[in-house]
């Protein structure tokens, strides 16, 4: 076994909100053709992205126990002895390690992460545009310009891809489906029922990441009955105001109410997915006595590190910044946050990216900016950082190295 290697070439596709195409949500660019035009759905076939340049060179490079660059997320969690997207999938896909003997594949992917498109009620402080539809207006207000390249929303175009995505069924195992918000598209429950109709629903887990604001009918309840397992990820990254102010504009209350009714149906299997930010990394002890006290099973927790956009990257904070959150966390003993720690002081990698590209963003003026951001959709949104975070606006004042303060 190569000592790199990654199975997600030979098993996964993913298709982003905006028709865009990549192995998976790790990898950190998505693929573009020779004249730098990024490569979409409704221009490209999938299958015919399936064996492009693109995977097969990705195919080679790891049968040749390379890292390839565009995978360095995996690469930073793995030397911040965590565990990657890239470690997960192996153990998850082990049964399909035999297909890793060829670049140009006979047989499509196992599975297929699909973002149905960018519509979504909500605009969270770590989300944008490509993902939100709800961002757009925002956008303009404090960049002039959308990072998504629209003000409209975005429904990958449904007739030829879903014609695609069915001939696909008789080998598929998984489809992962977030967005946008992707309970809140209609269509989607349309395909579900062709999988049904098709009777491949009993060979299918579904996998949704949703942000926890929308109830579901007990027909749609009863079309999840039909698939072989559903895994449902409830976007949970704090409590009360804390949780309001990252997710707006979605009401605690609702969120954790439709949470316990999910935690109610015995055939879902239950994943609170918190997205690790400098908005909330300083209060994870809190969030994790609040799981404590609800009894639900901290396993089933599933920690993403936000890397886009970079500034709420938490490997953006200043050194005593990362000594501070560093001593809060090390003192809490319920759960282990040695791997968040750890992750928080991997040097980061300040190539150029997506996000900085459109911010124009520097290592040198990344704390300016995301307190400049903060400050122009507080004002947007009439809301107040410094009322909700009280101790973390402290630590983000705080950028001399050599001293330190209290919260």
């Amino acid at each position: 076994m190569k000592k790199h290697i990654c199975i997600v070439p030979w098993t996964q596709l993913e298709i982003g909100p905006l028709g865009h195409v990549r192995p998976c949500c790790e990898y950190f660019e998505v693929f573009s053709d020779s004249a730098d035009q990024k490569i979409k759905v409704d221009n490209s076939k999938i299958l015919t992205i399936w064996n492009s340049d693109h995977m097969v060179n990705l195919r080679k490079e790891f049968l040749n126990d390379q890292k390839p660059k565009n995978c360095k997320n995996c690469w930073q969690i793995e030397d911040s002895e965590g565990i990657s997207r890239r470690l997960n999938e192996n153990s998850e896909w082990a049964n399909h390690f035999y297909k890793i003997n060829d670049t140009n594949l006979t047989f499509g992917p196992s599975l297929v992460d699909i973002k149905f498109g960018n519509i979504c009620n909500l605009k969270c402080r770590i989300c944008n545009s490509i993902n939100s539809h709800s961002w757009a207006e925002e956008e303009v207000k404090i960049f002039g310009k959308t990072v998504s390249g629209t003000k409209s929303n975005f429904i990958i175009p449904e007739e030829r891809t879903w014609q695609e995505l069915e001939a696909l069924l008789p080998t598929l195992e998984k489809i992962l489906l977030s967005g946008g918000e992707p309970l809140l598209l209609k269509h989607h429950w349309k395909f579900l029922e062709k999988c049904i109709d098709k009777n491949h629903s009993h060979h299918l887990d579904l996998r949704y990441i949703t942000n926890g604001t929308i109830s579901l009918t007990s027909y749609q309840i009863d079309i999840w009955k039909k698939f072989r397992k559903i895994e449902l990820f409830i976007s949970i990254d704090d409590i009360e105001d804390r949780f309001e102010y990252q997710r707006y504009p979605a009401k605690w209350f609702e969120v954790l109410e439709n949470f316990q009714k999910f935690r109610s149906i015995d055939f879902i299997d239950l994943v609170i997915c918190n997205s690790i930010s400098i908005f909330n990394v300083f209060y994870l002890p809190e969030f994790f006595d609040w799981i404590n006290s609800i009894n639900f099973d901290p396993k089933k927790i599933y920690l993403n590190y936000v890397r886009k956009p970079s500034h709420f990257d938490i490997g953006n904070f200043s050194s005593i910044q990362k000594n501070i959150v560093s001593e809060k966390l090390k003192i809490y003993q319920k759960y282990d946050l040695q791997p968040v720690i750890n992750y928080m002081n991997v040097p980061i990698d300040y190539e150029i990216n997506s996000s900085n590209k459109f911010l124009g963003t520097s290592h040198a003026n990344i704390s300016k900016l995301r307190e400049d951001i903060i400050k122009r959709s507080d004002s947007i949104r009439s809301e107040d950082f410094k009322k909700i975070f009280p101790e973390l606006e402290k630590i983000l004042k705080n950028t001399d190295t050599d001293s330190k303060i209290k919260t």
